[in-house]
């Protein structure tokens, strides 16, 4: 065989790297989670000899060595369990190493929709690169109920905009109280009677992508106008301010590279004028160069090239932004969260800034 050309090997090992990656935010991911919404667990999390989960699994079930039973399995009935019930049985057959399980998954993930109304410049969208898109079948939707009554985690949306489909709306009216809910948006299908849907239901979290605190800039990566969105939220937050509620919390978040970057501290403080409860920062993914040369898009003149927009071009620049938009957000008393997937802050010899 012949040997493979230079730019293949290395093509081969930043993909490599890549999925490396993104596997080890997975597992961070998925120990943060442990530890957020299993307490009990986290408490017997690491010890010396056993998981974090079996061991404090097997000391839920002690000395009766038998599983959990749920209520609808206690009374013969078809009804549905109660979320926290199902939950407890679900870890209880995973301890027990089960292949035949009573419980249903206590956390989902649902994409009622891979269809979206925007174009946004870093998205596969943008470059057509979701294949078929549209939205999930109502009878679909409807076959998943007893799933999303009985789980304690979900997550409405992928790909697409999850506002846009009516298996969205459906799923919505479903969530239970015991449910942490989320869902990401980009707040631009919206009416005041689909606003007050969504603050009357059940969801804990609207999580608003806006990528720009300038109408210009929002209008160079997502293609619409800024204003309408903030609109959007200030109906929002005046309508959960009028019924008096806490729930749904509104996080806006944006994805970070060097065409917004210095409107970090802008962003923070436009969340603060507008009541929003919490602020997201997350890097561009830094993928193999072979399919960042994909995202290669001009928008009205204005060329968006993946790689070059990529913040670790720009690690100086990068980093003293965020140490300004940290330090901002603490002053205005408002949570900044980054993307526990990736590198926050760049080496700054590693990188030499153009």
């Amino acid at each position: 065989m012949k040997p493979a050309p230079n730019g293949a090997v290395k093509n081969f090992v930043d993909e490599i790297g890549w999925i490396y990656r993104r596997l080890r935010g997975r597992i961070r991911l998925l120990l943060w989670a442990i530890r957020t919404w299993y307490p009990d667990v986290a408490r017997f999390a690491f010890l010396p000899g056993g998981s974090a989960a079996t061991t404090s699994i097997l000391m839920r079930i002690g000395a009766t060595n038998s599983l959990p039973t749920l209520p609808e399995e206690q009374s013969g009935s078809t009804s549905l369990a109660d979320p926290r019930a199902n939950e407890a049985l679900a870890l209880a057959e995973f301890a027990a190493g089960l292949l035949q399980l009573k419980s249903t998954p206590p956390t989902l993930t649902l994409e009622s929709t891979s269809w979206c109304n925007l174009r946004c410049v870093m998205c596969p969208h943008a470059i057509n690169g979701v294949h078929r898109p549209k939205h999930m079948e109502p009878e679909l939707a409807q076959s998943i109920e007893r799933f999303i009554r009985q789980s304690r985690s979900v997550q409405l949306h992928g790909i697409g905009e999850p506002l846009a489909s009516r298996a969205f709306w459906y799923n919505l009216s479903l969530l239970s109280n015991d449910c942490h809910s989320e869902v990401n948006t980009n707040f631009t299908l919206l009416d005041d009677q689909k606003i007050k849907e969504l603050v009357g239901s059940k969801l804990k979290v609207v999580n608003v992508s806006l990528d720009a605190a300038r109408s210009d800039t929002y209008r160079k990566i997502r293609g619409y106008a800024l204003e309408k969105v903030i609109g959007n939220i200030r109906k929002f937050i005046a309508e959960r301010g009028a019924r008096g509620q806490e729930f749904p919390r509104l996080h806006m978040n944006m994805t970070l590279m060097r065409t917004n970057i210095e409107e970090v501290t802008e962003f923070i403080d436009l969340a603060a004028s507008l009541g929003a409860d919490a602020v997201f920062f997350g890097h561009l993914n830094r993928w193999s160069e072979r399919l960042m040369r994909r995202y290669l898009i001009d928008r009205d003149g204005w060329i968006f090239d993946y790689s070059k927009e990529g913040l670790w071009n720009f690690s100086a620049l990068s980093n003293e932004y965020l140490r300004k938009a940290g330090q901002l957000a603490r002053d205005k008393n408002i949570p900044l969260h980054f993307d526990g997937n990736k590198q926050v802050f760049f080496d700054e010899e590693a990188a030499s800034d153009v």
